[in-house]
């Protein structure tokens, strides 16, 4: 119930292209299986919009199992970006796109095979180098963390798709005491 073709698992491939010194782009592709009940297509990171017969806040949000238990399918398309403007400030971002298909019952035993869901999320900072010190960094980051904005087939016994795109900003400075310690505040 665990090998490699009854169980969870992914494969995927990255190529990463460079530009010049100054700019990288990688791009990723990733095909994952999920077994019933096992689903977890935004890594434990989505929102926590609810199916209307469970209790809220319990982790089996939307965005991590749209299909209320069913064995699922994700396919995931991903770029990185960065640029190093010049010796002070860097720049990078990512964006991050899954499709994911149900594959058979759910947990209820109703149908979900050829049900689609659609999973952003993106990213972006800018950071400051040697900024009050040689070796500290100070950065400003932004984005959307991941959520699903489309679930095919939606019933009564499923809420709507997130309604809102959740955001987080961050802020942190990272600032070495010596060699061998950072001390590192941060404000999410």
């Amino acid at each position: 119930g665990n090998g490699l073709f009854n169980g969870n698992y992914s494969t995927g491939a990255q190529l990463g292209v460079y530009p010049s010194d100054a700019f990288s782009f990688t791009f990723t592709y990733l095909h994952s299986y999920f077994a019933a009940g096992n689903s977890d297509i935004s890594s434990s990171t989505g929102s926590y919009v609810e199916p209307d017969n469970q209790t809220p806040q319990t982790g089996q949000g939307i965005a991590k199992d749209p299909f209320l238990g069913a064995p699922t399918i994700r396919d995931s398309y991903g770029i990185t970006g960065n640029w190093r403007i010049n010796e002070t400030f860097n720049f990078s971002a990512w964006g991050g796109y899954a499709l994911a298909r149900a594959q058979g019952l759910d947990a209820e035993g109703n149908s979900r095979k050829g049900f689609g869901s659609d999973v952003w999320a993106w990213s972006a900072s800018l950071s400051m180098v040697d900024i009050g010190k040689e070796g500290a960094v100070l950065s400003v980051a932004g984005g959307s963390i991941t959520n699903s904005r489309r679930i095919d087939a939606l019933t009564g016994d499923l809420t709507v798709p997130d309604q809102d795109t959740p955001y987080i900003i961050e802020t942190q400075y990272r600032y070495p005491l010596n060699d061998n310690i950072l001390l590192t505040p941060g404000v999410f």
